[in-house]
């Protein structure tokens, strides 16, 4: 046994293990020859490391062999030392495990441990530390085929239970005593690794430790309760792993962490419950609604964590077990207050669309009802009205929901087939995001060209009036994007590269050209990606046309097409692929009709050529929209000529009205000009060829008013005279105030056709082409007779309510447009505009609404002059819920991007007081004050903040020390409507904590409402009365101290309804 020679030891390990076989079970040896005997067996089988190729490999292997099949290793455990023995047995088993030796050893390794683990007594803390480290790294490299740990912990689960559990107990409670440091908790991160990970492939060795990890759980030690809840949550996420049935209470507190109060332990708490979620159907409905709770946490990384989670889970899973719930609430992320878990949301929402798409393309039901509503929830996100929202909308729109595909063919479709799913607001906002591009487009060709403009001047001045014009547009530019000084330095840098490098420019150039292709776009814009700061990729988004672009345009066209030819099929029979497809059609020739430059000779032979109507009325109507917006049909066509000309006298109204605007926009004056003068001479036949002839007639009113002016007297006495005198009879009871236009009589259509074209020729006239002063004065003497009309008129007279509201409608708008050109603002008296605002009170809701938009959208774009904003608070009594809510956001974001411009707060403040002191329903009555209240309450809401609150409460004091210009009687019904603002402003400010400081802000009156009255006693005695009668006061004062803004905002009236403010006469 101590001979020198390795060969000699060998062959007499293998010699006793022969001898141990012999006399089995019981051994021809004393115990301490039994114990140098083991240990020569030890230090003989060690060498098994050294391969084959070792001479004595087969003396080691038979030695191995042989206590493997003899199981003589068993009687270590009779032995005094016997622990010692087995830990170095196990030990020297292992480290050859480590060595990478052949199968047949691995397997008789693994039975001599199960072996000496069953026969031990005790197991040495070493054995347990070795198995449980072998079994984790035999995890770590799940292709290594050395799995004696993991078998010997399987086989002898009953035994090492006891073991591991006070392994652990004792490594744990160690822990629970340490100082914190470093390296203790590092030790503690080791340890519940190895309970995680050898859980997963021996989940019963632990039966004694979950009880352990559960309390944990429940201490205060954030670093404990931290390892111990990411640990049970490892343990089950396995999907064998049936831990909650055996440990209900494990699996109620590891629920519990949900709420923890430490954020890092919520966050691991949320991954583990995702992987959960994918691996046990039991948790499903459970973890559904935690979930969902979580996207409601205060803080935001929780938040963004949740929305993470989930786009990261299996799509099939997504689509099965995902509570439609959930994923509504992360949609509603895509608005929330933090910009980094609306990015999260909006990315988990587009790459979940993205995945699913093809499925909900073959209409899988499930993949539908799931995820198809994501295009629509994030186009909604537009009306959040905030730059970092709509930035973060189109980066998903690009990405996700139409990601770059170099086939137009299967971008058209996925356009068309996305848009038509979606419902009108989201289209709206669709819409709203390619007119944004087109206004960058605009701006940033306008930057481009400055750039240039700035290389090629040479002269001093020139050079500097450059620079700041590229600054000035730097800004602009940046004012539409989050972190706006970062983009317009972004910017302002670009310019330096773009003034000096002409192939980068015409890089830029190409980026922004709506006349490419989308390869060209696509292209250009990835050469620009590599070499463009990241913080100007969102402009570059915006400014490149490639979610609408001329590539599409022939597959439109094609899909528009396939419908078959019918008899005027309406848009409710044809398939939502193809009138999609037309609105899309539509859109593109109002917001690129340069894109049609290529494809004007499609549109005029599906014109002159097609036998389907639809196809043909489509191609008009975009003919007249392109034509409209700029683009030139130099095209010699007598056959078209012809058919337009036919068409403009037609009986068809809309196509009528189509084909006129084309013929204006063509080289055709003679023609324009016999068919007017043949139309403006036989207006004497039926309605619906009158309406028809007085729709074409307009358009060329509108775009060709010369031509009109040798008529225009016939046309207008027919109008005035014959047309509007003549009485659309209706029976009383079937008389409603409002009906469609498709709806309407022939006479109605006719009288509405002849009213909008009085408004063009006027609207078209110039300062240089004049209409005659007495045809203009009677214009709009008409449009305030119909302005001033109820429908309470029509029911005295008979008539039809829905046609006057429909002039109604017609007039008001008419108006609004007129008096916003330079030569007609003297039509606009204060009595006439103050006319105007009461229209948002009228009793019909369709034309309530639809001038509400008007207003509003001109209003957005600078159309309207800025003083109808103070009507538009006239809709504070508004019964509908949707259209309130709709003007009073536009009022607050109106005000928010407004807040610096003191001029437009004032005039509209003392534009609105002046309003309601000759509004036709107003008193000093208690009632009536109650009322009117909510108007100046609804102003405050909306506009006032603590920057200018003290500004508008000078406003009311000015007011004070003024008359009423309109009528002097009437000044104290101002007087008192100011008294009743400074009340509800000092309230405001009360229950806001607002400062209410004296304001140094000059206000000035507006000559046309207030003059100031003479300084001395008249001002003084105003100052000092209160105009609001005591009962009133007292009244406010009751009712704000029991229920605050929004309970003296309902008042009702005597009889106890709750008021609504329409008007009806």
């Amino acid at each position: 046994m101590r001979h020198s020679s390795q060969s000699v030891r060998a062959l007499a390990a293998c010699c006793l293990a022969d001898m141990l076989r012999l006399y089995a079970p019981d051994a021809p040896y004393d115990d301490p020859e039994l114990k140098s005997i083991f240990s020569l067996f030890i230090s003989e089988i060690k060498h098994l490391d050294k391969g084959q190729e070792d001479p004595n490999f087969q003396h080691y292997f038979y030695l191995l062999e042989s206590l493997s099949t003899v199981k003589s290793i068993i009687l270590i455990g009779d032995l005094d030392n016997a622990e010692e023995l087995t830990t170095q047995f196990i030990k020297t088993f292992y480290e050859l495990g480590d060595a990478n030796v052949t199968r047949n050893i691995l397997v008789c390794m693994t039975e001599l441990m199960v072996m000496l683990v069953d026969e031990s007594e005790t197991l040495s803390e070493d054995v347990i530390e070795m198995t449980l480290e072998q079994i984790q790294k035999q995890l770590d490299s799940p292709e290594s085929h050395n799995t004696m740990a993991v078998d010997v912990a399987r086989a002898c689960t009953d035994v090492m239970q006891r073991h591991v559990c006070q392994y652990f107990s004792d490594a744990l409670m160690a822990m629970s005593k340490s100082d914190g440091s470093t390296e203790d908790i590092e030790e503690l991160q080791k340890v519940h690794r190895l309970i995680q990970k050898v859980h997963s492939v021996v989940p019963d060795l632990f039966l004694n430790v979950v009880p352990q990890l559960e309390e944990e759980m429940k201490v205060d030690d954030f670093t404990i309760r931290l390892l111990a809840t990411e640990t049970i949550g490892g343990m089950l996420c396995e999907k064998q792993s049936n831990l909650h049935q055996r440990y209900p209470s494990v699996w109620k507190t590891w629920l519990g962490r949900r709420n923890d109060k430490a954020v890092q332990l919520r966050i691991k708490w949320i991954e583990s419950a995702a992987h959960i979620f994918e691996s046990h159907y039991f948790a499903i409905a459970t973890l559904n609604e935690y979930l969902k709770a979580r996207l409601l946490d205060p803080e935001e990384k929780v938040r963004a964590v949740v929305c993470r989670v989930i786009g990261e889970m299996n799509l099939d899973h997504v689509i099965d077990h995902v509570d439609i719930k959930l994923l509504q609430e992360i949609a509603e992320r895509c608005k929330d207050k933090k910009s980094s878990v609306r990015k999260v949301a909006m990315s988990t929402l587009g790459s979940l669309y993205n995945a699913a798409y093809p499925r909900i393309q073959e209409n899988d039901a499930s993949a539908v009802a799931k995820l198809g509503w994501i295009p629509e929830s994030l186009l909604h996100c537009v009306y959040v009205d905030d730059v970092a929202v709509t930035a973060l909308v189109e980066k998903t729109l690009h990405e996700y929901v139409f990601p770059p595909m170099d086939d137009d063919l299967e971008r058209t479709k996925r356009l068309v087939s996305i848009l038509e799913m979606v419902d009108e607001r989201a289209k709206v906002g669709f819409i709203s995001i390619i007119r944004k591009q087109k206004s960058l487009m605009a701006a940033f060709r306008k930057f481009i060209d400055a750039c240039k403009e700035s290389n090629e001047d040479m002269e001093v001045d020139d050079a500097q009036m450059d620079r700041s014009q590229i600054e000035t547009l730097s800004t602009r530019i940046a004012a539409t994007f989050p972190e706006s000084s970062k983009v317009s330095s972004a910017i302002q840098s670009l310019s330096d590269i773009l003034v000096d490098d002409e192939d980068i420019r015409e890089l830029f150039e190409t980026c922004i050209n709506p006349n490419n292709d989308y390869r060209e776009l696509a292209s250009s814009l990835k050469d620009e990606s590599s070499s463009i700061h990241e913080i100007l990729q969102p402009v570059l988004r915006r400014a490149c046309p490639t979610l609408i672009n001329k590539g599409i345009i022939p597959h439109l066209f094609s899909i528009v097409s396939s419908q078959r030819p019918s008899r005027r099929s309406s848009s409710a029979t044809r398939s939502k692929h193809v009138v999609m497809a037309q609105e899309l059609l539509a859109e593109i020739s109002k917001t690129f009709p340069a894109m049609y430059d290529s494809f004007l000779y499609n549109l005029v032979s599906n014109l002159t050529h097609s036998k389907n109507e639809d196809i043909t009325r489509g191609s008009l109507e975009l003919l007249s929209q392109v034509v409209v917006n700029g683009v030139k049909i130099d095209l010699d066509d007598q056959k078209l000529l012809d058919l337009l000309a036919s068409m403009a006298q037609g009986q068809d109204i809309e196509q009528a009205r189509y084909a006129s605007i084309v013929l204006s926009h063509m080289n055709a004056v003679d023609i324009c000009a016999d068919v007017i003068q043949e139309m403006a001479n036989n207006l004497s036949s039926s309605f619906i060829e009158i309406a028809a002839s007085l729709a074409s007639l307009g358009q060329f009113a509108l775009y060709m008013p010369i031509h009109m002016t040798g008529c225009i007297d016939d046309v207008s006495e027919f109008i005035f005279n014959k047309l509007m005198t003549y009485e659309t009879k209706k029976d009383k009871r079937h008389n409603p105030e409002w009906l469609s236009y498709d709806d309407l009589d022939d006479s109605s259509k006719a009288k509405i056709a002849g009213l909008e074209l009085l408004i063009n020729y006027l609207a078209g006239t110039t300062l240089d082409i004049e209409p005659k002063e007495d045809l203009a004065k009677n214009i709009f003497e008409m449009l305030f007779d119909y302005i001033n009309s109820s429908a309470d008129t029509a029911y005295a007279d008979g008539t039809s309510a829905a046609e006057l509201a429909h002039l109604r409608l017609t007039a008001v708008k008419g108006a609004l447009k007129l008096t916003h050109m330079e030569q007609f603002e003297n039509q606009l008296s204060v009595e006439r505009f103050e006319q105007m605002c009461l229209v948002l009170q009228d009793s019909c809701y369709q034309v309530r609404e639809r001038y509400a938009h008007e207003l509003m959208t001109g209003l957005r774009y600078n159309e309207v002059h800025y003083r109808y904003l103070s009507s538009l608070f006239l809709m504070a009594h508004e019964i509908e819920s949707g259209l309130f809510k709709e003007v009073k956001y536009f009022l607050e974001k109106w005000a928010i991007k407004h807040k610096s411009e003191t001029t437009a707060m004032e005039a509209s403040f003392m534009q609105l007081i002046h309003i309601l002191a000759h509004h036709p329903d107003f008193s000093i009555s208690t009632n009536d004050l109650a009322l009117f209240m909510r108007y100046l309450q609804f102003f405050i809401s909306c506009m006032a903040a603590p920057e200018n609150v003290a500004y508008l409460y000078h406003v009311t004091q000015k007011i004070k020390l003024s008359k009423d210009v309109r009528a002097n009687e009437q000044s104290e019904s101002s007087y008192c409507l100011s008294d009743l603002a400074a009340l509800l402003i000092k309230i405001k400010c009360k229950d806001s904590s607002w400062p209410l400081n004296v304001s140094q802000e000059p206000v000035h009156l507006q000559s046309k409402l207030y003059k100031t009255l003479p300084s001395g006693a008249v001002q003084t005695e105003t100052m000092k009365k209160s105009y609001l009668p005591d009962s009133f006061i007292a009244w406010v004062e009751q009712h704000h101290d029991k229920g605050g803004d929004k309970r003296m905002g309902q008042p009702t009236s005597e009889n106890g309804a709750t008021a609504k403010r329409t008007r009806t006469s």
